[in-house]
Parts: C-alpha cells; structure tokens; sequence
C-alpha cells in the first residue's frame, strides 16, 4: 500500500492544456514559438496565440486571409474589413504584413470552455472570410466596369 493510499489521498492529474483538449477533438497541433499554437481546419492553417500573463484570453488568427499587392487592393480591403466587423459576429478583420487577417478573441474560464466554443470560432472566421472575399469581388467588378 502507497502512502497517499494509507492516508486516503488520491494523486491528482494535471489538468489537460489546450493543445491536449484539441488533440482530442481531432486537431493535429503544433508548437509555433511566438505564433503559440497551429491549427488546421478544412485546409487553413490557424494560430492561438499566447497570452502571458492571462490565463482567460483567447486569441485565434487566420493570418494570409488575401494578399495586398497594390495601394488599390488596401483601399479595397480597408473598405472589406470595416464591412465585415459591422456585420459579422465574433469575427474581426484587419490589415498586417501586406495581407488581410481574421481573428476572435474570447475570455474562457477554462481551456475546456475554450474548447467547446471553438467549433463556432471557426465557422465564424469561415463566415467572415466569405463575407470578405464576395466584398472584394463585387468591389473588383465594379472597378473593372466602364
């Protein structure tokens, strides 16, 4: 007999991380370094990024949403991204390093938590990123119109 068994204590397991509650749900997950987190999700590539310091903060990023390769395309997806976070719900949308990038954020009070509202995180950004590119689209027709 132990000595935790002798004194009626039973050996506690470390709560499960994040990385292994989404392992559980199917996600292959991988360490980023500064990125935190990579994710894939019906062939994107997603990042939760690390929150030092505060346990309860969520943040999930889809960055190369769309390439901006010209001062009319940023013009463009300026007008797209305001259109988007007026109308989308949880997602939000923003320029970085020359491209458009998707994000939600969150306070959990437990990676579970966290966890369980993942599956509408990413129909979320999946929504916001088609909302996105058919804002772009009608914007390029109407440019190319005479």
């Amino acid at each position: 007999m132990t000595r935790r068994a002798a004194t009626g204590q039973q050996a506690t397991l470390p709560a499960p991380t994040v990385a292994d509650l989404l392992r559980g749900q199917g996600f292959t997950v991988q360490a980023e370094g500064e990125w935190g987190l990579s994710l894939a999700f019906e062939g994107e590539q997603y990042f939760l990024l690390p929150q030092a310091g505060d346990e309860v903060f969520y943040h999930l990023l889809r960055p190369g949403l769309w390439p901006l390769t010209t001062d009319e395309d940023h013009g463009a997806a300026l007008y797209a991204c305001d259109e988007v976070n007026r109308t989308a719900k949880l997602v939000k949308l923003h320029t970085a390093d020359g491209e458009v990038w998707a994000s939600v954020e969150g306070l959990y009070d437990t990676p579970a938590a966290f966890c369980a509202a993942l599956p509408r995180w990413l129909a979320a950004l999946q929504e916001g990123t088609r909302a996105f590119s058919a804002t772009m689209q009608g914007l390029s027709s109407l440019q190319a119109e005479p």
